[in-house]
């Protein structure tokens, strides 16, 4: 898993020297952020999903700061938030929209979506209460759901090497 995970990932120097994380400054050199154990990287993967659901755009950066705040992984929480991209950000948010609708009790309006004050006037202010709760409910769940995974593969991927290196030990 580690091999395959770091073969995958960006070095370091090259994250560091990424202009859109500038602002971060000294604290992308902080070594814990790129270290590749359980804990980072199901904190990492957390990380991303979690900022993955905000209905705002910049979810990278968002990802990059939640990363150096709790000392996880950075490059997986960077690659985490693309759960949400160009082909999946309206089924996402159209789900978000039904889960906040579900929890906060109220009916499922008919929403055609369209770039214009008009619309943001008339229609988004009616339904962004349930799309922020929805947007919350899932980042939580995908977040709890992803660190629950990477330590669940991360387990049975030692306990795999560990009953071949038995194997190989008996023959």
């Amino acid at each position: 898993m580690k091999k395959l995970l770091r073969s995958v990932m960006p070095d370091h120097h090259v994250i560091r020297g990424h202009r859109a994380l500038a602002f971060l400054g000294e604290l992308l050199h902080d070594p814990q952020i790129f270290h590749l154990t359980r804990h980072s990287a199901a904190g990492g993967m957390a990380a991303g999903l979690f900022c993955a659901f905000f209905p705002i755009p910049g979810h990278m950066v968002f990802a990059a700061i939640a990363a150096i705040g709790f000392r996880v992984n950075l490059p997986i929480a960077v690659a985490a938030v693309w759960v949400t991209n160009p082909f999946t950000f309206a089924p996402a948010f159209y789900l978000a929209y039904r889960v906040g609708s579900a929890v906060l009790d109220n009916p499922v309006q008919r929403v055609s979506f369209e770039i214009s004050a008009e619309w943001l006037s008339t229609t988004f202010v009616h339904i962004w209460p349930a799309l922020v709760v929805g947007c919350m409910v899932l980042a939580v769940t995908a977040a709890a759901l992803g660190y629950a995974g990477v330590r669940l593969l991360w387990r049975l991927m030692i306990v795999m090497k560990v009953r071949k290196r038995r194997q190989y030990r008996q023959t």
